[in-house]
C-alpha cells in the first residue's frame, strides 16, 4: 500500500493535517511505518514537522531538554549525556535506536516506552507545546 507522506515547517500545522481519517504522525517511524507495512490499512496517509526544535538537545544550568524527535542514538553519542546514554542503548538494536524518537518512546504502547523509565527515575518532566 502506498502511504502519502506530507511535510509541514511547524508542529502546528502538521497537527492541522491530522485531523484527517487515516492520518498519522510520523516521528522516528518505528512503529507506525512497521503498521503499514503489516498491512495495517487504518493508516493512509503520514505527517511530519521539520521545525528546529523538535531534534535539539539542549544542556545549560544542569537541565536537559530534549525534542520529540531527538533519536535515542543521537542521545547514545552526545558528549555531555554520558549519564543518559545507558538507557538510550537500551532501546533496541542499533537500527532502532537511530529512528526511535524520544517522543516515540514516551507515547508508544506497552511493550515500549523504556526510556520512560529512566525519565522517571530521573524525576523528568514532560512539555507539550501548543501546536
Amino acid at each position: 500500500m502506498a502511504l502519502a507522506l506530507q511535510t509541514f515547517p511547524t508542529v502546528k500545522d502538521a497537527n492541522a493535517a491530522l485531523q484527517a481519517a487515516g492520518t498519522r504522525y510520523l516521528g522516528g517511524g518505528t512503529l507506525v511505518v512497521r503498521a503499514a507495512n503489516e498491512g495495517d490499512v487504518s493508516v493512509s496517509s503520514l505527517v511530519r514537522a521539520t521545525e528546529p526544535s523538535l531534534s535539539a538537545i539542549a544542556v545549560s544550568g544542569g537541565k536537559v531538554r530534549l525534542g520529540a524527535s531527538v533519536t535515542m542514538a543521537a542521545i547514545a553519542r552526545h558528549p555531555e549525556l554520558a549519564w543518559l546514554a545507558p538507557a538510550a542503548r537500551a532501546v533496541g538494536g542499533p537500527a532502532i535506536r537511530n529512528m526511535a524518537s524520544v517522543g516515540g518512546n514516551l507515547f508508544a504502547p506497552a511493550p515500549y516506552g523504556d526510556f520512560a523509565v529512566a525519565l522517571l527515575a530521573l524525576d523528568a518532566s514532560v512539555a507539550a507545546e501548543d501546536g
